[in-house]
C-alpha cells in the first residue's frame, strides 16, 4: 500500500502534529465539516456534524469543507475570517452569539487568467487540466495555509484569544476510509478465480471519520505484467466499482489464466494506484489466501512504456512506482553509467515517495466554503540524456528508511547515437550487373549490423534518387521481414537479415535505384549506399509446338579467355539480358525463344577500348555457340 501525508500548516500557535484536544473538540476558535450547518450552533451540533480542526482531503478529487468560527467572548459579536495560502480571502460572520459557532459564508473569488501551460517534451503525457484555485506552495513535505479571526474592524483579537491556527492537515489514506473484507484465490489445474471484499470502517474514533455518502470511492482491480507471465489473461472480470452508502460491501473479482508461479494483483483507490498490493503463489489446487505486501518498494519505468532505449535527449521522461513508503520517506533517483562509482553518480532529488499538489478555493460554487482539490500520482521525471552515451542504470531510492537495492527495480537504459549498419545487399533473381525484367518482382536482402541495440525495422526503398542522391517520398517503400536464424550457423550477434519482395512497373525501362534503411530501437536510422538495376523487356514467349533454345559462348583476347566480362543480349535492338563470364570467358543464355540475337561486350584497356559483337541464329532445341574476340576500338 502507497502510504501518503500532505500537511496543511496554518499560522502560528500550534505543532505541526496536530491542534485537537484530548476530548476530541476543537483547540481554536476554528473548525472545519464536510457538511453545511446555518444559523448559531453548540460545541456539541459541530462534533455531530463531524467538526475537526483537521483538514484531511481524498485523493484526486474535490473535498469540499466549511469553516466554522467561535465567538470565545461573552457577548454577540461579528468577526472577519481570513484566509491566507499565498493569496488572502476573507469574509464577515456577523451575529455570532457568546460561546457558539456559525458557519463562514465566503464569496466566489474573481476568475483566475487562464494558466500557460507549455507544450510538453517528446514522450511526456499531456498535463492534466488545473483544478480552480490557488495551488499551495509545498514546503518540507507540507502545505502552509493561515486561518485567522479578526474583529469587525479587521484588527487582531485579544491574545487570550486563540484566533490563529496551525493545523496538521492530512491527504486521507485510503485504508481510512475503505476496509479490506475477505480476499482468497481460488486454484484449478488452469485457472484462478481471485475476489476481493471491501467496504468502509465499521467504527471509528475521532480521527478516523466514516465514508461520506455525497464521496463515492471508486476501486479498481489491475493484473501488473512486470510480476506475471506474459501470456496472463482475465476474464468475467468485475474489475472496477464504486464504493458507497448504497453498495457497503462490494467485491471484486476475476478469473485468471495463462500465469506463471507467482501471481501479482494491485487495487487502486480514487485514482492512487496500488492502495492495495497483493501477492499469491498458485503453486497447487484448492484455495489459497492472498497475502498482503507491506514491505517497501520501488521500481522506475520508461513513462511512454516503450522500450527502455533512447537517443541522447534532453528529456526521457521515466515513471517511478514506490510502494508502501513510510511517513518522512523522501524519494530520489540515482543516474549513473553502468558500473560506475558512487562518486560519479547523479542525485535527484524528487520528494515525497509520490507527487502530490493541493489547491483551494473559497467560495466554491455550491455552498460557499473551501474546496480542496488534490492531485496523488506516480512521479514522472525527465531525465536529461543530452550527454549520456551507452549503458545507463536508474536506481530509485528512498530516504531516511533507505530501502535495500533487493527491494528496488532499478531501470537499464540504454542512450545510442549510432545508426545501423548496412553491410551487405544481395539481389536473388538478378545476375550481378543488375539487370531484370520489367514487371517481375524484385527480391532482395540485406545483412544490418547494430552495435549498440536491436533493431525495430527495416525498409526497403526502389526509385530515383533526389537531389541529394536519396530517395524521393515518392519511392516504393516495402516493409522487411527478419530472416529467422539458425544457432548451428554460429550467426554474428550483432547482424541481422531482412528480406523484401518489390514490386516493379511493368510499363517503365531503364535504371532505377535501391536503398535499404535500417531504424534502430533507439530510433536512430541507416542508409545504405545505392544500389542501381535497370529494367529490360522480357523476351518473347517460346511459340507452342516450339522447344526452346540456348547460347553458350565464350569471349576471348588474344586467344585468352576473358572471365568477369558483362555480356548483354539483345533482340530487336532491344536489351533482354545480361551474363558474367566465369574464369573460363564462357557465358550462358537459357530458354531463348527461337530466333536472332545479337550478343556484345566491351571494356575500357587503358586509353583503348575492347569491344566485341556477334549475330546468333537460335534454333529450336539447339544450342548456339558464338565466339566473342575482343578487338582493340580506337578512341573517338
Amino acid at each position: 500500500m502507497s502510504r501518503f501525508r500532505w500537511l496543511v500548516c496554518v499560522a502560528v500557535g500550534f505543532s505541526a502534529g496536530g491542534s485537537v484536544a484530548q476530548d476530541g473538540k476543537p483547540a481554536t476558535v476554528f473548525a472545519f465539516s464536510t457538511q453545511a450547518l446555518d444559523g448559531n450552533l453548540t460545541e456539541e451540533q459541530l462534533l455531530k456534524a463531524g467538526g475537526s480542526d483537521r483538514l484531511r482531503p481524498r485523493a484526486n478529487g474535490v473535498t469540499v469543507y466549511h469553516l466554522y468560527v467561535k465567538n470565545d467572548t461573552a457577548e454577540v459579536a461579528s468577526f472577519v475570517a481570513e484566509i491566507n495560502g499565498g493569496a488572502v480571502a476573507t469574509a464577515t460572520v456577523a451575529d455570532v452569539d457568546a460561546g457558539k459557532w456559525k458557519r463562514v459564508k465566503f464569496g466566489p473569488a474573481a476568475p483566475a487568467p487562464a494558466p500557460v501551460v507549455p507544450p510538453p517534451a517528446p514522450g511526456v503525457p499531456v498535463p492534466e487540466p488545473i483544478p480552480a484555485g490557488k495551488e499551495l506552495a509545498a514546503k518540507d513535505g507540507s502545505f502552509p495555509l493561515a486561518f485567522r479571526l479578526l474583529d469587525k474592524d479587521r484588527k487582531p483579537l485579544k491574545a487570550a484569544i486563540k484566533s490563529e491556527l496551525k493545523a496538521a492537515g492530512t491527504l486521507a489514506e485510503p485504508s481510512s476510509y475503505v476496509v479490506e473484507g475477505e480476499r482468497k484465490a481460488t486454484v484449478t489445474r488452469d485457472l484462478a478465480r481471485v475476489t476481493f471484499g471491501f467496504g468502509p470502517p465499521k467504527s471509528t474514533d475521532k480521527d478516523m471519520k466514516p465514508l461520506p455518502v455525497e464521496t463515492p470511492a471508486k476501486l479498481r482491480l489491475s493484473f501488473p505484467r512486470y510480476g506475471n507471465d506474459p501470456k496472463l489473461f482475465t476474464r468475467d472480470s468485475l474489475s472496477s466499482l464504486t464504493l458507497s452508502a448504497e453498495t457497503p460491501a462490494p467485491t471484486l473479482s476475476a478469473l485468471l489464466g495463462g500465469y506463471g508461479s507467482t501471481l501479482l494483483a494491485h487495487v487502486a483507490v480514487d485514482g492512487v494506484e496500488r492502495a492495495f498490493v497483493y501477492k499469491v503463489a498458485p503453486t497447487a489446487t484448492g484455495d489459497k489466501q492472498f497475502a498482503k505486501l507491506n514491505d517497501s518498494a520501488a521500481r522506475v519505468f520508461p513513462a511512454s512504456g516503450a522500450v527502455a532505449v533512447t537517443k541522447p535527449v534532453a528529456a526521457f521522461p521515466v515513471r517511478v512506482e514506490v510502494d508502501n513508503a513510510t511517513a518522512g520517506d523522501q524519494l530520489e533517483l540515482h543516474v549513473r553509467r553502468r558500473g560506475a562509482r558512487d562518486s560519479e553518480t547523479e542525485v535527484i532529488k524528487l520528494g515525497g515517495p509520490r507527487e502530490e499538489r493541493m489547491w483551494v478555493e473559497p467560495g466554491e460554487a455550491k455552498g460557499q466554503g473551501l474546496a480542496f482539490a488534490t492531485k496523488s500520482r506516480d512521479w514522472v521525471y525527465p531525465l536529461n540524456l543530452a550527454d549520456a552515451r551507452g549503458k545507463i542504470e536508474v536506481i530509485p531510492v528512498l530516504r531516511p528508511n533507505a530501502i535495500s537495492f533487493a527491494d528496488t527495480t532499478p531501470l537499464a537504459l540504454v542512450v545510442d547515437d549510432t545508426p545501423p549498419d548496412v553491410t551487405t545487399i544481395r539481389f536473388t533473381d538478378l545476375v550481378e550487373d543488375k539487370q531484370l525484367e520489367k514487371g517481375k518482382p524484385l527480391r532482395v536482402s540485406a545483412t544490418v549490423r547494430d552495435l549498440d541495440t536491436g533493431l525495430a525495422k527495416t525498409l526497403f526503398l526502389l526509385g530515383q534518387p533526389g537531389e541529394d542522391g536519396k530517395p524521393t517520398p515518392d519511392a516504393v517503400k516495402v516493409v522487411g521481414v527478419r530472416v529467422p536464424t539458425n544457432p548451428k550457423d554460429k550467426p554474428d550477434p550483432l547482424a541481422s537479415v531482412w528480406t523484401a519482395a518489390l514490386p516493379l512497373p511493368a510499363d517503365k525501362r531503364g535504371e532505377l535505384t535501391l536503398w535499404v534503411s535500417a531504424t534502430d530501437d533507439a530510433g536512430n536510422a541507416g542508409l545504405s549506399e545505392p544500389k542501381r538495376i535497370e529494367l529490360v523487356d522480357a523476351l518473347p514467349p517460346v511459340p507452342p509446338g516450339s522447344k526452346p533454345g540456348k547460347i553458350a559462348g565464350i569471349v576471348c583476347f588474344a586467344e585468352r579467355p576473358q572471365p568477369g566480362m558483362t555480356v548483354i543480349l539483345e533482340a530487336d535492338g532491344k536489351p533482354k539480358g545480361t551474363a558474367k563470364t566465369d574464369d573460363q570467358g564462357r557465358f550462358t543464355f537459357d530458354k531463348l525463344p527461337p530466333g536472332a540475337y545479337k550478343v556484345t561486350t566491351a571494356r575500357t584497356d587503358f586509353s583503348t577500348g575492347l569491344a566485341a559483337a556477334a549475330d546468333v541464329a537460335v534454333e529450336p532445341g539447339q544450342t548456339a555457340k558464338p565466339l566473342l574476340t575482343l578487338k582493340k576500338v580506337p578512341p573517338k
